[in-house]
């Protein structure tokens, strides 16, 4: 009888440790961040804030999925705030302090700006009204 029971006893924890023996050991993945619920492209670069002491600018940027950068100024002296966009060309765009529009094109050098600011050219040679 005391045979019949170990054997009993045997047979009912052997499935479990056998089985427990062969659970793969997978080790999670990293977590990917999201935006929006769309995954970071790899590799994944994270924003990142600046400060200026001396001016009292601080930066965020933000790379985007197509190479371009995203940069939003503020100044908490002055209250005022700004975008830029970078894309991977170097042709910006944005908003400055006072709301304007404006748009850099990075071949020619020229610039303009929604309060009638244009500027042609690059270096010594680049003419504004």
């Amino acid at each position: 009888m005391r045979s019949l029971l170990i054997g009993v006893l045997l047979a009912a924890l052997a499935p479990a440790v056998a089985s427990a023996q062969w659970v793969p050991m997978v080790p999670s993945p990293p977590e990917i961040p999201t935006y929006g619920g769309y995954e970071a492209p790899a590799p994944y670069r994270a924003p990142q804030t600046t400060y200026d002491y001396q001016s009292g600018n601080v930066y965020r940027t933000t790379p985007s999925y197509g190479g371009s950068t995203t940069v939003r100024g503020s100044n908490l002296n002055t209250g005022s705030t700004w975008t830029t966009r970078v894309d991977p060309n170097g042709n910006m765009r944005g908003t400055d302090a006072s709301g304007n529009l404006w748009q850099y094109n990075s071949q020619t050098g020229s610039y303009i700006s929604s309060d009638g600011t244009t500027c042609i050219g690059k270096g010594y040679a680049r003419v504004c009204n």
